[in-house]
Parts: structure tokens; C-alpha cells; sequence
């Protein structure tokens, strides 16, 4: 676990503790309200009876278990004995919408737990891709905290239209938060050991990075082509305190890094490169696994060419669906080792 995030999570686990057993409606079903009933879920098995969106635009299914706002005018004998976890700001519109509900219902302040009064980003007018931040409302999840926290810089997307090195070789970066990862490493069995250490090729700003050292890795590695998000990376360690040899960063060609990953046992990819780099890549895995025999594990996430890592050396061992952007993800073994060290 992250120490940076430990106040993040204590602040949390103290409103929800006080909910164990008991039934709850969310209201706001943005990313914050979606993290938070995925947070309560994950952490203290705690499933949320209702979902109230402010927006029936928002391309969410007729069949989904979402109700409008005025769902709080039926009077709907379930309702009535259930909380209200407030995952929007508690301003003078949604005082008005629950007025009547704060007599009837305990409410619970998310917004005001985290960020206080402090919940909206500033207009920046930054011209600079990389380091352009976020504006408007903040949301409530992990990666948001450590910038309002600590000043980084995860979550803004960059376009791979306008990248100046790596726009046509891969995808746009996004951030990839916990709330993605921890399930993927989850259905990979993953229980970081001592000497477990994952690797993540186009690692952009390092969101994953970060991730799998709150997951429990004490050591990852990343690289990224293009200059202006590895240098937002570098920046995002320096700000959260990490030492170098625990979070080690590179600016290259992913197809040149060979040596480096003699460290890892543990590959992440999010579909960063084309073809022809991911099969010199594959092989760069291969001839590590041969220098340093071990067992690794390679996470494809949006595996559009898994025939890559179809070989004798490595082989799919798993593949499974998660609820993010891109819900396939292929998990790979170099099983001969495996076999070997039986």
C-alpha cells in the first residue's frame, strides 16, 4: 500500500465502516460515484441497493440498476431504510433535490470528508500537453488525490494525434487508476512477494506504476518514448518521494530495452505499440527469461496481437474480461520454466 495514500483510505474506510449492514443509496453516479461503490465493494464487501444519477444522458442502459433524482419523490418503501452517501459536492442544487430527504435519511458527505470546500480545479489555460491539468470538478478516486495532495499530474489524457514522438507508434495516454488495475492483478493471483517486480511498457505519466506499488510491489520499472510524459513521470515520482531504485524510469525505444528487464518478473502492457515493436519486445522477454531464468507473468490489456506471445517459450494461460475502457485483457506464462522447476 502506498503511504501517500493512507490518509486518502483512512478518511474513507471511516465513513463506510460506520454502513457495514447497512443499506445504502449513492447519489451521483459519475467516476466518483462509480469509485466509491466499487471502494465499498472491494474493501469492506459492502453492495450499494441504489444508484441515483443526475443525468439519464449519459448512455447509461434502460436495464441498469440506475434511477433518476426524482426517484427520491416516490416515497418507495425500500428507500426508506436506506442512507444516502453523497458522491456529488452538497451545494445549493442538490440541497434543494434531498432537502426533504435530510430529516428522513442519514446523510454522508464524501466531497467534504476528502476535499473539504476544496472540491473544483482551476482554469489553468495551460498550452503544454503534458502538463495541462485537469479542470472543473474534482473527482474522488486515488490518482485525483495525489494531485490535489501532492501536486501531480496523472489524469489529464493526451491525444496521440499530438504527440510529438509516440503518436503514431501507439495509443493516446490515459491513466490507468487502481480501481482498473487491482482487478486485473487480482484474477492474475497476483500476491506481490518480495522479490515480484513489474514492468509496464509505455508507461506515459506512471499510473500504473504507482498502482502496483499501492498494490504491494516494491519495485517497478517503466518505459516511455515520448519525452514530454516521461518527464511528467520523473516529475510524479520527485513530488511523491519515491526513490529511483524503486520506481525505475526510462525514455527509449521500448524495442531497445533488453538487460533492464533481467529485474522483473511481471510485464504489463496496455496496448502501447504496433505489431512489429511488440514482437521485438516479446523477444527481448524471452532472451531475459533465458539470462535469468524465472517464472513471468505478461498482462495484456486490449490484446489486439496476442499471436506475438504465442510461442513455445510463452503461452496464454488465462484470459478474462474487467469492467474498464477496454474490457479483454490476455495473461501470458513462459510455462516450460514453470514446468521445469516442478
Amino acid at each position: 500500500m502506498l503511504q501517500q495514500l493512507c490518509e486518502f483510505r483512512e478518511k474513507l474506510d471511516s465513513l463506510m465502516c460506520r454502513c457495514i449492514n447497512r443499506r445504502i443509496t449513492l447519489y451521483g453516479f459519475g467516476y466518483t460515484g462509480r469509485f466509491i461503490k466499487w471502494y465499498a465493494k472491494y474493501y469492506h464487501n459492502i453492495d450499494i441497493a441504489y444508484c441515483i444519477t443526475e443525468d439519464m444522458q449519459t448512455g447509461i442502459s434502460y436495464d441498469a440498476e440506475i434511477y433518476h433524482d426524482y426517484f427520491f419523490k416516490y416515497n418507495y418503501k425500500d428507500f426508506k431504510d436506506t442512507l444516502i452517501w453523497l458522491a456529488v459536492p452538497y451545494d445549493e442544487r442538490v440541497h434543494k433535490l434531498i432537502a426533504d430527504e435530510a430529516g428522513k435519511h442519514e446523510v454522508i458527505d464524501f466531497y467534504k470528508a476528502i476535499y473539504g470546500n476544496d472540491y473544483l480545479w482551476e482554469i489553468n489555460g495551460s498550452e503544454d500537453i503534458y502538463h495541462k491539468r485537469k479542470e472543473g470538478l474534482r473527482d474522488i478516486q486515488f490518482m485525483e488525490y495525489l494531485e490535489w495532495k501532492y501536486d501531480c499530474n496523472f489524469i489529464s489524457m493526451v491525444d496521440n494525434s499530438m504527440l510529438t514522438y509516440a503518436g503514431k507508434f501507439g495509443s493516446s495516454y490515459r491513466a490507468t487508476t487502481q480501481k482498473e488495475l487491482f482487478p486485473i492483478l487480482d484474477a492474475c493471483h497476483c500476491k506481490p512477494k518480495e522479490d515480484d517486480a513489474l514492468f509496464d511498457f509505455g508507461c506515459g505519466k506512471g499510473s500504473v506504476l504507482i498502482g502496483a506499488l499501492d498494490y504491494g510491489f516494491e519495485k517497478v520499472g517503466g518505459v516511455e518514448y515520448e519525452p514530454g510524459l516521461y518527464e511528467v513521470m520523473v516529475e510524479n515520482r520527485r513530488k511523491l518521494s519515491i526513490n529511483e531504485n524503486r520506481m525505475s524510469c526510462y525514455c527509449e525505444d521500448a524495442a531497445n530495452i533488453s538487460l533492464e528487464l533481467d529485474d522483473y518478473n511481471w510485464f504489463y502492457f496496455w496496448d502501447p505499440f504496433g505489431k512489429e515493436v511488440l514482437r521485438k519486445v516479446a523477444e527481448n522477454i524471452i532472451d531475459s527469461t533465458i539470462r535469468n531464468p524465472r517464472r513471468v507473468h505478461i498482462v495484456y490489456s486490449n490484446p489486439k496481437y496476442c499471436e506475438v506471445f504465442g510461442r513455445d517459450e510463452i503461452r496464454l494461460v488465462s484470459q478474462f474480461t474487467i469492467e474498464t475502457r477496454q474490457k479483454v485483457v490476455a495473461v501470458f506464462e513462459n510455462i516450460k520454466y514453470q514446468v521445469e522447476c516442478k
